[in-house]
This record gives structure tokens, sequence and C-alpha cells, in this order.
């Protein structure tokens, strides 16, 4: 399951990671499970961890260390077992560093690292990536993928791609 940090707005996202019952707020008129019961059993993608608020960083902290949520509203803890999968626009180690993040909540998440060049470092991966998102594209599409002209693919090596993969994937569709 993939959530969007920077949709998840502070007031509402103590009920959208954990949950809440029927009648745990103005509105609530069913019992509605958060992103944690959802991916229960397996893993949820936080892309754009940076983003989320300090007090929500405080509340996936705790859940990271002991497992258990406890939707708004209820007295009792759920369990869950989720893998987490944290994506950072930059350095998540820099916003630590600027205090933006918190750092016990960084070394939770960081117990395996993987950092990606940007796009603009891996230009030989942008023709193949491209060909794979138009033939996506095209199959959704019910369309055969178009073929890339020469002077195309140049253009596509030659641009920085600021916006690294979406940028790309944008391109293609």
């Amino acid at each position: 399951m993939a959530v969007a940090c920077a949709a998840v707005t502070a007031s509402l996202a103590e009920s959208a990671f954990f949950g809440h019952t029927q009648g745990a707020f103005t509105g609530a008129r069913e019992r509605q499970k958060g992103f944690f019961e959802q991916a229960h059993g397996g893993t949820l993608l936080l892309d754009g961890v940076e983003l989320l608020d300090p007090s929500v960083q405080g509340a996936l902290l705790r859940v990271l260390e002991d497992g258990r949520v406890r939707p708004l509203g209820s007295a009792e803890s759920v369990q869950t077992d989720v893998r987490i999968i944290a994506v950072c626009q930059g350095s998540l180690r820099d916003e630590v560093r600027r205090g933006r993040f918190r750092e016990d909540l960084f070394f939770r998440l960081a117990a395996f690292q993987l950092e990606i060049p940007p796009l603009r470092e891996r230009s030989e991966e942008i023709g193949p990536l491209l060909r794979i998102f138009l033939q996506e594209e095209a199959g959704r599409l019910g369309k055969r993928p178009p073929a890339l002209a020469p002077e195309t693919e140049e253009a596509l090596l030659a641009y920085p791609w600021p916006g690294n993969l979406r940028q790309l994937k944008g391109v293609a569709h």
C-alpha cells in the first residue's frame, strides 16, 4: 500500500494512519481501518516521508516500536505486521540535521538504505525505462507502443530530468 505523505494533513493523520471507530469524531459514521491495518501482512510505502508532520512522526515511531495501533476512539490496540519502505526526495539524514525529522525515527527507518542517483546520472536507463512506460500506457489504451525516433532519443538523453522518474513517466503518458 502506497501513501503520499505530503497529502496526509496533520489534522487527519492519526485517523488516516491508525483508523477510527464509529463516533470517534464528527462525521465518523463507521469503523475505518487506517493505513497500518489495511497493509497488515504486507508493505506500507511512505512516499515523501520527510514531509510528515512532527506529531505524526512521533506516533509513527511508537507504532514501529511495538507493532500496535490504536484507532481513534478505541480503548483497544490492534496488532499489525507491516514492512515499511520510506522514500525521501532528498537526504533524510540532512532533514534530521536541519531539525525537520526525528532522529530516533530516522534510525528506526534506516535499517537498510538504498540511495538511487538522479535519473540525469543514469542516462543509460532513460531509453529502456521510457519504452517500459510507453508499453504500459499503450496497453492501457489498447494500442501498440510508438517507436522512438533517434533524434527523440537524443533529446531525451540530453534533458536533465529534474523531476526524475515521475517526470519521465509523465512524458510517456
